[in-house]
């Protein structure tokens, strides 16, 4: 068992998925729900603070482009919340497009689509050491 933010107990980390394509979205949180994480889902760049702030997460997986512009700034209010939260961000961009960028968000873990269930899982378990 490990010891999440707040004092929670529980087996798996809860897992905020960030993402505004409804398709990924639904098809992360079912997959990940099976292995039997707790996900709470926001499609919304403008939601995302919030609900981190109420669920706790003790990993985020965000999308890097939104309609509304980039994950970065939301990343990085979500980091002062929670330092020690790992992130994965999925971008359909190449890489090197926006690791400058992100660079403060380190250590920096990207999964580029199209990805598979298992690599995400793979990402994950490497994120959470």
């Amino acid at each position: 068992m490990r010891a999440p933010v707040g004092g929670r107990t529980c087996l798996l980390p809860r897992i905020l998925i960030i993402e505004d394509d409804a398709v990924t979205r639904r098809v992360m949180a079912k997959g990940l729900g099976r292995n039997g994480h707790t996900v709470e889902v926001v499609g919304r760049l403008a939601d995302a603070v919030t609900v981190a702030a109420s669920f706790q997460p003790d990993l985020i997986i965000a999308d890097w482009l939104f309609p509304e512009g980039v994950a970065l700034e939301v990343a990085r209010a979500i980091r002062q919340l929670y330092p020690a939260v790992p992130m994965i961000f999925i971008s359909g961009l190449p890489i090197h497009t926006f690791e400058q960028n992100a660079q403060p968000l380190t250590p920096l873990r990207i999964l580029e689509k199209p990805f598979s269930l298992q690599d995400l899982r793979d990402l994950i378990r490497q994120a959470l050491g």
